[in-house]
């Protein structure tokens, strides 16, 4: 069926807030006391002379009470009484909830770029946070995440930082609205908010940077040169604490955005997904035929069949460097191993250069993605089902309900988790579903997914495939399925157990329309369900061949979108909170489609996605 379905929990809605007749995207859309610590500085005291002293709070957790770190020209820090602290005219302790809106804003950043490189600013905010973090030196204690130093020539003018004004500019109108938040802060929660909203692995993180002063800049040199080789990239990330396996592991960021001439010579992608997270480049850097690239520029490959993809000395060295080999290869082979050493090494690599003391909380937190932050109300919308049943007359058999299973990765610990975590997941599912059950109000759902593939290698999503199988041989799911898997052979090797049934991928243009997957679905009748469509298709929204279209149509671009994927097989998935546009939505279903006079145009965005 190519019914636009509307799934009750996490169904990755689209966070588009307000599709009006706009064809594209915009470009971005308690008092303290004396046992709280905290990341941010309050605002400063009033100074009482001209002195240069510049102030910032850091409330310090001990016997002493709150104290304030300062900092004066030279750089030096000093710590002050807890008296400062009754100075402090702010009355506001942010807490996790706080840190979440600020990463909701940054993902709608990371989504909504425009005509900006892929439609994402996703990697060159991940650039912000790596290039912030990665000027650290253990043997000075200089440099890395803590001062945000970036914000001062002349770091700012560094070569290596070139093009990260944009960037920075961004987290400027963020941090307009959110004061509180240090520069260090926000710009590591920015990476994370990148990584994770491209598809990536959860990455570990915590509050607890302070803003420094020009003083504290780093001296240029400290950055990876893309030009150099294996000596080079040991000198750099050796000085920072990290080993081959870290080097290699981190490398595969390049599997995200592209370089420009206009600021490191270099030009061109990593990889056919700039704005999705996968181990391709790693693959990629194995199965293509690399090339010195024929040009004036710096030295630099490419691919020798499509010549579109690029790769640097510094990304070459890793199929040349019998070290860095073995982890390069490791990764082309298993992706879930890469995210697993990826989100560590990366997590490392934003706490640089923080002192212990500085820190919120002992550990760190996993931020939910904003899908998830959204798809936590389940026992919401179980109250509405069942008023739908009293009072409007609806039936169950009415209704298509389908929810995931969510592994611990995904899942927000300081709420409520629906199974025991040290459970085997044959248990963790079982659980997971009854509380689901219960919360809808239903004795069966239509369908129950994975969220995604666990870590680790196949075999433990194996083991939870079979437990959904189980489920469904008890009549409790009608249908099973799996989210987020973008990898065919995750597909084939679930199929030996069961028949896949559902899968529910993001489909847009940073992922090249999921060709492979939907492919795969098409040829084995799995019902295909897209997810951030139109948020992650800006470009497709506002070009005039789909806006004729459109117009052509009767329907509004947005509709256009979801029509179009109805009728190449595919259900789209609205989560919408808007009355109208969800009436616009369903309205799809029965609309007609028009090609007479507009068959070019049809051909032409059938080309890009097909």
């Amino acid at each position: 069926m190519n019914a636009l379905r509307i799934p009750l929990r996490n169904a990755a809605p689209l966070r588009r807030a307000a599709r009006t007749q706009l064809p594209k995207a915009s470009p971005f859309r308690a008092s303290y006391n004396s046992g709280r610590k905290y990341s941010t500085a309050p605002p400063p005291p009033e100074a009482k002379s001209s002195g240069s002293t510049l102030w910032l709070g850091l409330g310090a957790a001990g016997a002493a009470g709150a104290a304030w770190y300062f900092f004066t020209e030279s750089g030096e820090n000093t710590v002050k009484s807890g008296v400062q602290q009754a100075k402090v005219a702010a009355n506001f302790v942010p807490t996790k909830e706080d840190y979440e809106k600020v990463y909701r804003k940054i993902a709608d950043l990371v989504i909504d770029a425009g005509d900006y490189d892929d439609g994402s600013y996703g990697p060159v905010l991940l650039r912000l946070a790596w290039h912030s973090s990665g000027t650290y030196d253990k043997e000075t204690g200089t440099g890395g995440s803590n001062y945000a130093t970036m914000r001062f020539d002349p770091e700012s003018l560094h070569g290596a930082n070139a093009g990260l004004n944009v960037a920075r500019g961004l987290m400027d109108k963020i941090k307009e609205e959110f004061p509180w938040i240090s520069y260090g802060d926000l710009w590591t929660l920015a990476g994370v908010a990148a990584i994770q909203e491209m598809g990536g692995p959860k990455i570990p993180w915590r509050p607890g940077r302070v803003d420094g002063v020009a003083a504290q800049a780093t001296p240029d040199g400290r950055l990876p040169d893309a030009s150099q080789g294996s000596d080079h990239l040991r000198n750099i990330f050796y000085r920072m604490g990290f080993n081959d396996q870290e080097i290699v592991a981190l490398s595969g960021a390049h599997a995200l955005g592209r370089c420009h001439t206009d600021r490191s010579g270099f030009v061109g992608p990593w990889t056919f997904s700039p704005t999705t997270v996968t181990n391709d480049y790693f693959k990629l850097l194995f199965d293509e035929k690399w090339v010195w690239k024929k040009w004036e520029g710096p030295k630099q490959l490419e691919d020798k069949k499509t010549k579109t993809l690029m790769m640097l000395p510094t990304d070459y060295v890793l199929t040349q460097d019998k070290s860095f080999k073995k982890h390069a290869k490791a990764y082309a082979d298993n992706q879930d191993l890469w995210f697993k050493d990826f989100s560590s090494a990366v997590s490392r690599l934003f706490e640089l250069g923080v002192p212990e003391k500085q820190w919120v909380y002992p550990e760190p937190w996993i931020i939910p993605t904003v899908d998830e932050q959204d798809s936590k109300n389940e026992d919401l919308v179980g109250e509405a089902l069942q008023e739908l049943y009293e009072k409007h007359n609806v039936k169950r058999e009415d209704l298509w309900i389908q929810t995931k299973f969510t592994p611990i990765g995904g899942q927000d610990t300081t709420k409520p988790i629906p199974y025991t975590p040290e459970d085997p997941v044959e248990d963790q599912i079982a659980s997971s579903l009854e509380t689901s059950l219960k919360n809808l109000k239903t004795t069966y759902l239509d369908s129950y997914v994975l969220h995604s593939p666990l870590p680790g290698q196949i075999g433990s999503t194996v083991q939870a495939w079979k437990a959904l199988a189980k489920i469904q041989d008890e009549g409790k799911a009608k249908m099973i399925g799996v989210c987020n898997t973008y990898d065919v052979k995750v597909l084939e090797a679930l199929d030996e157990v069961r028949k896949v049934q559902v899968v529910q991928n993001r489909w847009y243009q940073g992922n090249g329309w999921d060709k492979e997957v939907v492919g795969y679905c098409k040829r084995n009748g799995i019902m295909y369900q897209s997810f951030w469509t139109l948020s992650g298709s800006p470009d497709l929204l506002g070009h005039p061949t789909f806006l004729t279209i459109a117009k052509t149509n009767n329907l509004t671009p947005e509709q256009a979108v979801y029509k179009l994927a109805q009728l190449q097989g595919i259900t789209p998935l609205s989560g919408t909170t808007q009355v109208e546009h969800m009436k616009l939505d369903l309205n799809v279903e029965a609309a007609e489609w028009k090609e007479d006079g507009i068959q070019r145009e049809i051909e032409l965005v059938k080309k890009l996605i097909e």
